[in-house]
């Protein structure tokens, strides 16, 4: 896996559900303190205001005009995780959007300060 490409496959760590299929935006694989591979959940709406905005004319796979990197924290994934779930690369995120979505990041005070750097740093280096 690759800083910023995008991945759709059924997660357990959606709020509100058991399983469902969701896109993520691979980040990183984790350190010490999350051990796995990390990741940002892709939505389709923006329901508490602290996503990034992509459009479908950008990534023509998302099944929405638009939809959003939701900023809140991050989601890590065991490999044994995603060798049963069966992620399946849908794209990348292009460099602009990614430095874009750091800026939005180190602007909003929605994710934890240790989540932040983490995804900051990852990012600093791909834009």
């Amino acid at each position: 896996m690759i800083v910023g490409e995008i991945y759709y496959f059924p997660t357990n760590q959606a709020a509100g559900y058991t399983t469902r299929d969701k896109y993520h935006l691979y980040l990183c694989e984790g350190d010490w303190r999350t051990q796995g591979r990390v990741f940002l959940f892709i939505n389709k709406s923006n329901s508490y205001a602290n996503g990034y905005e992509l459009t479908r004319a950008d990534y023509p796979f998302f099944t929405r005009p638009h939809s959003y990197v939701i900023c809140s924290g991050l989601f890590v994934y065991s490999q044994e995780d995603l060798d049963e779930f069966g992620p399946q690369r849908m794209g990348r995120l292009t460099p602009a959007h990614l430095g874009e979505l750091c800026r939005f990041i180190e602007d909003s005070d929605t994710m934890p300060g240790r989540d932040a750097q983490l995804a900051c740093q990852v990012l600093h280096r791909f834009r």
